[in-house]
């Protein structure tokens, strides 16, 4: 189904999302569990115990971070015009 795949790739994670609905991180979530049972995202960022269970979520999954791209034309291993 094109259309849905196309929609799935392009929806926008949201921080509720990637912490209590998205499927990747299923398997992770019990870390968040633990400061909230049911993932309630002010507990898990509004307490000292959440913010602890979130920094280790974070260590074990990536989540959050944005790919990098690999292709060479986009990285500054050449040296400006500028500093010419």
């Amino acid at each position: 189904m094109p259309n849905g795949s196309r929609l799935r790739s392009e929806h926008i994670q949201t921080r509720e999302h990637i912490l209590a609905m998205c499927p990747t991180f299923e398997s992770n979530r019990d870390t968040l569990r633990s400061p909230s049972e049911d993932l309630v995202i002010t507990d898990i960022l509004g307490t000292e115990k959440g913010i602890e269970a979130l920094a280790d979520f974070l260590k074990e999954t990536d989540a959050f971070k944005k790919a990098r791209r690999t292709d060479p034309s986009q990285t500054n291993s050449q040296p400006s015009s500028a500093s010419e």
